[in-house]
């Protein structure tokens, strides 16, 4: 009789944990989690400008973005591809994993983003600043940096391959362990420059 009556108390136990951990599943499926802000997604595309805001994940491939002020947002994840952010303030942005394949960044503000494990191959990054920024591990392979800012980059383990250098200011970078094949550096400045086999000072002002 004992052991009938410890059995069924295990039972209704485990019976009361099962339905908890259906409402659990339920309430979740009913309350999914977005990654971005709707709120501020219309914000942006009325009036271009969205200063903090959460676009995680947000689908802007293709987008017009000229000029936008996206300073201090969460844009980590997101689509944007084929979208032109020319001239565009996208300072202090969390860009991690974001996808900016094939993307027209013409003269943007990129200074001090977290952009590792980003995708910015094949992008128009010309006279851009990205200085202070973090892109350790991103893809940029084949993109047009021409003229671009590079002041204090961290570009440690980015794939650099046949990506256009050329003109930019690279003083005090680090491409310690980047691909550079078939990078193009003609006329970069490289004082205090961190490359794959070791400190570049060629370009240091005497």
């Amino acid at each position: 009789m004992q052991r009938n009556l410890k059995l069924a108390s295990t039972i209704k136990r485990i019976n009361r944990l099962f339905t908890v951990w259906v409402m659990v599943v339920f309430l979740m499926c009913q309350n999914p989690t977005r990654g971005f802000d709707e709120e501020d997604l219309r914000d942006l595309r009325s009036s271009n400008i969205c200063f903090g805001c959460d676009l995680s994940g947000a689908d802007l491939r293709e987008v017009q973005l000229v000029k936008a002020n996206l300073a201090e947002s969460n844009l980590g994840k997101a689509q944007f591809a084929g979208a032109n952010l020319s001239f565009a303030i996208l300072k202090h942005t969390d860009l991690r994993n974001a996808d900016f394949w094939g993307a027209t960044l013409f003269n943007t503000d990129l200074r001090y983003t977290d952009s590792r494990n980003s995708n910015f191959s094949f992008a128009n990054l010309r006279q851009s600043d990205l200085s202070f920024s973090n892109f350790r591990g991103a893809e940029m392979g084949a993109a047009n940096l021409r003229g671009a800012r590079l002041f204090q980059v961290d570009l440690q383990g980015a794939n650099l391959h046949r990506v256009n250098l050329a003109d930019t200011d690279l003083r005090k970078a680090d491409l310690r362990n980047a691909n550079l094949k078939d990078a193009n550096f003609t006329g970069a400045i490289r004082c205090n420059t961190q490359m794959p086999w070791g400190e570049d000072n060629s370009g240091c002002a005497e």
